[in-house]
């Protein structure tokens, strides 16, 4: 407790000992500024201070026209009327205030001066370029000159422009001129004071090369180099018949142009005994050449001594050399006719690119390759000893004649052209003809066919196909049908009642027991020998002037419709009874080996020639 109030009472002497004794302490009378550093564009420069006086060792760019306050130190406690970031003038009178903390003021007076403004106003460095060449220009005082620019160039376009410090000009980068007329450039100064730069163009004279150096041809698969001798080129005799040759490579000369380039197709014309075609090189001052391509023609050998004495006749003597024939002789040639000559080899044949029609029946001929013959329409090569017949290239064909010889097999379904197809006496077992639709003649006589399927050949009029191994035909599709010949196969039956066309069948040698001859009623020919037929119906068949009847089973016959018939053999059936009346015509009759005895005639009837066995008589009244 005493404690307490001693403490008390010594802070209250101390407070009143103050009251009396301190004093507050003196303001800061300090206000310099330090430092001053000012910026533009992030350029600093720092101001040299000389008692109230601040200027710049550093002169601001010319054109600048005021600087931002970047940092500035002033006294301890002081205060400035310019801030960091206030602007100053450049070029003119700037102050800055300082107050000190007991408010005196000192004012700076602050200078910036900018660069004096350059007059440099010169083109250093030019290039141009005609799209081409990049060319440099010659700078002489005010003068800039470009040579050799190439001939045709019209307008050029910078490339670079080089021009003193802090100048510009009136033209610059991807700037274009014209050639025609004058061309400047003015270099402006940073001063504003101008230089004018005059262009001048020198343009090459044309050049007069019109040189073929370099040309390779190609047929697709090989290459071939010309040899140049003045306007001509040589090549290989190889190249010659090629289907397609173009341009692998041209070279010509320096700025000159030629009627045909690279991947050009190029079409050899024949004369003589060469191929030829042109180029024309054009230089750049108008100036052509022109150029011959040639090929010489080769020569195709011609094994065949026999088949090479029957085109010597075919072609001009100049065209033979040896054993060979210059190649474009063999194809002009259209139609080979070299039957019976005993040839036994084609080879060269396929060198006959525009033949159209072949005869060359009657030789000994094993094969024949005619890949290459597709205009052919026409083939005869009947008697010769073929067992194949390659024709799918051959889509223009109408006519195959290819009988006697050893075929077991061939193609047509490419064959779609074909009208007359003559194949008898072969050794062929099927054959496709459905692609064939606009066949009229089939002649497969003597072969070895089980079936045939004739459905779809509708403009088909005549059908030889005896002496086969048929066992049945349909010919219901083939309304336009003439005439058929189907003897000797194993027919069993036959319908022909949509043959309305029909003027002769022949279908003797078969083991018919059925045929219908309904709506045939201009049937002339009717050849019906050796089948097994009970009965027959004739009467709708009023034109039937030839009947063969005989070697069958007939036992009745009514031939009252047949009024045209002239001959009849009805031989060797089981007739017990024969009406000829109204057959009034009739000039020949066989009726032997019948068991009829009285045939019925009209009055007055006459018969030129019969045939009849014992006791067969003509009356003109029958029990």
């Amino acid at each position: 407790m005493k404690l307490k109030t001693f403490n008390n009472l010594t802070l209250s002497i101390v407070i009143l000992l103050c009251i009396f004794q301190c004093k507050p302490p003196e303001p800061d009378t300090n206000n310099n500024i330090s430092e001053l550093i000012v910026t533009h564009a992030n350029t600093d420069y720092l101001g040299i201070i000389n008692e109230t006086n601040i200027t710049f060792e550093n002169k601001v760019p010319f054109g600048i026209t005021e600087v931002t306050i970047k940092s500035i130190e002033i006294s301890n406690k002081a205060q400035v009327d310019k801030p960091i970031g206030s602007i100053l003038r450049v070029g003119n009178a700037n102050s800055i205030s300082v107050t000190a903390e007991n408010g005196d003021t000192k004012t700076y007076s602050v200078t910036i001066n900018a660069e004096v403004p350059s007059t440099e106003k010169d083109i250093t460095g030019i290039v141009i370029t005609n799209g081409t060449n990049d060319i440099t220009g010659s700078i002489s005082g005010q003068n800039i000159t470009f040579s050799d620019l190439t001939y045709g160039t019209t307008q050029i376009t910078i490339i670079t422009l080089t021009i003193s410090p802090n100048a510009s000009a009136n033209k610059s980068q991807n700037d274009t001129f014209s050639l025609s007329g004058t061309n400047t450039i003015t270099i402006t100064a940073q001063d504003n004071s101008t230089k004018v730069y005059t262009l001048t163009f020198t343009i090459s004279p044309p050049t007069s090369g019109n040189d073929i150096q370099n040309l390779i041809l190609s047929d697709g698969t090989n290459n071939y180099t010309g040899t140049i001798s003045g306007t001509n080129i040589i090549f290989s005799e190889s190249l010659y018949g090629s289907t397609q040759i173009t341009i692998q490579e041209i070279t010509l000369s320096p700025n000159a142009t030629a009627n045909k380039g690279n991947n050009d197709n190029i079409s050899f014309t024949v004369s003589g005994n060469n191929a030829f075609q042109t180029i024309i090189v054009t230089a750049q001052n108008n100036n052509t050449k022109t150029f011959t391509l040639t090929i010489s023609i080769p020569f195709v050998e011609i094994p065949d001594i026999n088949f090479r004495t029957a085109l010597i006749g075919l072609v001009d003597s100049s065209n033979v050399s040896g054993t060979s024939i210059r190649q474009n002789a063999l194809e002009a040639i259209k139609f080979l006719h070299v039957d019976d000559q005993n040839i036994t080899n084609l080879k060269g044949i396929s060198y006959f690119t525009n033949l159209q029609g072949i005869d060359a029946e009657e030789n000994s001929l094993t094969n024949i390759n005619l890949n290459t013959n597709t205009l052919l329409t026409h083939l005869d090569v009947h008697e010769n000893s073929l067992s194949i017949i390659n024709v799918s290239t051959n889509t223009s064909l109408t006519r195959i004649d290819a009988n006697n010889n050893s075929l077991t097999f061939l193609n047509t379904t490419t064959n779609i052209k074909l009208e007359r197809l003559i194949l008898h006496y072969n050794s062929l077992t099927n054959l496709d003809l459905t692609n064939n639709t606009i066949l009229i003649d089939i002649d497969m006589d003597y072969n070895s066919l089980t079936s045939i399927n004739l459905s779809l050949n509708t403009s088909l009029t005549d059908l030889d196909i005896d002496h086969n191994s048929l066992t049945s035909l349909d010919v219901s599709n083939n309304t336009l049908l003439k005439r058929l010949d189907g003897d000797y196969n194993s027919l069993t039956s036959l319908d022909l009642s949509d043959n309305n066309s029909m003027t002769r069948i022949d279908v003797d040698y078969n083991s018919l027991s059925y045929i219908n001859l309904n709506n045939l009623n201009i049937l002339k020919i009717l050849d019906i020998d050796y089948n097994s037929l009970t009965n027959v119906d004739f009467s709708e068949n009023t034109a039937l002037t030839r009947l063969d009847a005989n070697n069958n089973s007939i036992t009745s016959i009514d031939l009252s419709s047949n009024t045209a018939i002239t001959f009849l053999d009805l031989k060797d059936n089981s007739l017990t009874y024969l009406d000829i009346s109204n057959n009034t015509a009739l000039t020949e009759l066989e009726i032997s080996g019948n068991p009829v005895t009285c045939i019925l005639t009209a009055s007055g009837q006459t018969i030129g020639t019969i045939v009849s066995g014992a006791g067969q008589y003509l009356s003109t009244s029958c029990p």
